[in-house]
């Protein structure tokens, strides 16, 4: 009687975190990371960059912070970049995910690789959307990291 009890409050928790997460969105102190529904992630998720640095070289990483009821080993997304003049790429990804680091209740992030050394050549605002080819549970978000790099030293 008490697991069932404990059972129901998890899932009001979690509807109550996916009703917080799809009210509030990706807000703009939050630009790398835009938070989605964890109990069925369907929709794009919009990432902004804004770049003033257009003679940098970039390492270009996505994360996934992930709870206990993720248990895919592979997603399939779709990854849209739309540049400051309006060019749009589209790409498709298998991410695949660490068996090793298991989803915890309090939440794991993975690091997924994407480009390397890219050059954003024009200043202004990149957005990257990111998006399953089919429903997701148990990602509670999903993030952009953009790494300085150099090539033999040079930029």
């Amino acid at each position: 009687m008490q697991y069932v009890m404990i059972q129901k409050v998890k899932k009001i928790a979690l509807a109550l975190v996916a009703l917080f997460t799809l009210s509030v969105g990706c807000t703009p102190k939050e630009k790398n990371v835009c938070h989605v529904d964890p109990l069925n992630w369907s929709k794009g998720a919009n990432i902004v960059y804004e770049n003033n640095n257009t003679e940098a070289l970039y390492n270009i990483y996505f994360f996934v912070r992930c709870n206990a009821d993720f248990d895919l080993k592979t997603m399939p997304v779709i990854i849209r970049v739309t540049s400051p003049d309006s060019s749009i790429s589209i790409d498709r990804a298998f991410w695949t995910f660490d068996e090793e680091k298991a989803p915890t209740p309090t939440g794991t992030i993975q690091k997924i690789g994407y480009r390397s050394t890219c050059l954003l050549n024009m200043p202004g605002k990149y957005t990257f959307t990111i998006m399953p080819m089919e429903p997701i549970r148990g990602v509670e978000a999903v993030g952009l990291t953009m790494e300085e790099t150099t090539i033999y030293g040079k930029r």
